[in-house]
């Protein structure tokens, strides 16, 4: 076990590996193995370090997991209901496309667009019933008043922002208590975040798919593996 942290240091800080456990994946760059869903393959390793008779093996093996893509969270949302027209995306959202999309963001991080280069990430708690153009919250006035405003009046006063998608639900960030409301077209899907929930069934077959090797070619990214955590050793 002595090597683990040596080995950590190595492939995250030097190679930009992203750790899962005792596995570590690098984000696609000059492939794309879309799984649907706004989800994606991503490609790495497995490393072990295991005794054996007179000293300690390091065990190396390929590996690969469902990462969420990078994008938009427009974009996400679309992948996750189907909606390929861009007609579509100018429609409500009905109860049932909600509560899918609920489903399948909450729990996720995403980054805000709309205040330059300061990209300050939030863990989506829900999505909101209501659309940004009637969705409102408590503001505080420099009077000290508060008043109640809609989402995408505070956007067009606050930041000179009109919201492209108004008819949209909004993502309720943070803590639920303190009504942080941001409209999905200011939010990016974070990268690095790695799908623990159930694939289904199409996107594990696709997986599968885009996993499988043959016993030569896995047995010669292993060998690069190898030389890859052996190099600055």
């Amino acid at each position: 076990m002595f090597f683990n942290p040596i080995f950590y240091d190595n492939i995250c800080l030097f190679n930009s590996y992203t750790p899962v456990g005792r596995s570590f994946f690098q984000s696609p760059d000059g492939y794309d193995n879309p799984l649907g869903g706004g989800r994606e393959v991503w490609f790495g390793f497995h490393q072990s370090v295991r005794p054996s008779q007179w000293k300690m093996m390091l065990n190396i093996d390929v590996s690969a997991t469902a990462f969420y893509k990078a994008q938009s969270v427009i974009a996400f949302m679309c992948e996750v209901l189907d909606i390929s027209d861009k007609q579509d995306q100018r429609r409500f959202l009905t109860d049932s496309q909600r509560v899918k999309f609920t489903k399948e963001i909450k729990g996720l991080k995403v980054e805000i667009t709309h205040c330059g280069n300061m990209r300050r990430k939030y863990r989506v708690c829900n999505v909101t019933k209501r659309p940004a153009q009637t969705q409102s919250f408590p503001l505080q006035l420099d009077t000290g008043q508060t008043v109640e405003c809609t989402v995408a009046k505070y956007f067009q006063e606050r930041y000179n922002i009109r919201l492209e998608y108004p008819h949209l639900p909004c993502l309720q960030v943070g803590q639920e208590q303190k009504h942080t409301y941001l409209p999905l077209e200011v939010c990016n899907m974070v990268a690095g975040q790695r799908c623990i929930k159930k694939l289904t069934d199409m996107q594990t077959s696709t997986m599968i798919k885009a996993t499988a090797r043959s016993a030569p070619d896995r047995e010669k990214e292993i060998n690069n593996l190898t030389s890859l955590v052996l190099i600055d050793r």
